[in-house]
């Protein structure tokens, strides 16, 4: 069974600090997710101009990186994202190939594809959160 861990990044935070919180269970992740006061840190935001608040989840076998921070405005929240793994990277115009680290294309989400994003990205769903980043 995959092992995850997770670690917030607060509006007030220096742009290096995070809160590591450990490896948790898919539950316990989407609880944590749910329990972010996104609006409230969307809101500190804008005011100190630091860092955007960001909820990060890791899979430690896989090395895989799944994160999103909000930005906007509390009523009006999109997500950035970014999600990272290890594949197969083409070079020289796809005649060499070697294992590298590969960032998806995303685009921006909703509150709720963002959660579903976590969800999946917490359950194994590679293809299936692949799927929804490409997603228009």
């Amino acid at each position: 069974m995959p092992t995850y861990s997770y670690n917030l990044q607060f509006a007030e935070f220096d742009p290096r600090q995070v809160d590591d919180r450990g490896v948790a269970s898919a539950r316990e992740i989407l609880e944590a997710f749910d329990a972010f006061d996104w609006a409230g840190q969307i809101v500190a935001a804008n005011r100190l101009q630091k860092v955007s608040p960001t909820f990060s989840v890791l899979d430690i076998e896989e090395d895989r990186l799944f994160w999103v921070s909000g930005c906007g405005e509390p009523d009006d929240m999109f997500f950035v994202n970014d999600y990272s793994y290890r594949g197969e990277v083409r070079r020289l115009f796809g005649l060499l190939s070697s294992r590298g680290r590969i960032s998806a294309p995303t685009r921006e989400l909703s509150l709720a594809e963002a959660r579903r994003a976590v969800e999946i990205f917490a359950t194994g769903g590679h293809e299936s959160l692949l799927r929804l980043l490409s997603s228009q």
